[in-house]
């Protein structure tokens, strides 16, 4: 089980306090971090290229100590973007085995461990036959 980032958690006397249900055989971990109103930096290097049928994306990854995750989208024209991967992935790559035919751009961004997000950076469009 995952869950989301929680921002804006007033400490009392400068103090996390939490009391968690668990079930057997669970980990339970928190990553208390200073909020940084600052997004991270956009992604770079962006890269997509097709070997035996699948898409495989690469970028440079994000070294900054409160970089959390990245996202993965789909670009189409005129329609938002559609998010790709699940939360949190934290490697700089993205394998699509199976892409429709057609153009396919792909767009990353970065989230903050403060829940700050960079631009979508897109990949160069290709075509998948």
């Amino acid at each position: 089980m995952f869950a989301l980032i929680r921002r804006d958690i007033a400490l009392r006397h400068g103090e996390f306090r939490d009391t968690p249900t668990i079930e057997p055989c669970t980990v339970v971990g928190y990553w208390v971090t200073p909020f940084i109103q600052d997004p991270p930096a956009d992604p770079s290097c962006v890269k997509a290229t097709i070997e035996e049928g699948q898409m495989i994306l690469c970028w440079e990854p994000n070294l900054a100590p409160f970089f959390y995750s990245y996202e993965l989208y789909v670009m189409r024209d005129s329609e938002p973007p559609e998010l790709l991967s699940a939360a949190p992935s934290r490697v700089a790559g993205w394998v699509d085995t199976t892409p429709p035919h057609g153009m396919r751009t792909y767009g990353v961004r970065a989230v903050s461990a403060s829940g700050t997000l960079s631009a979508i950076v897109p990949s160069y469009p290709n075509l998948i036959e």
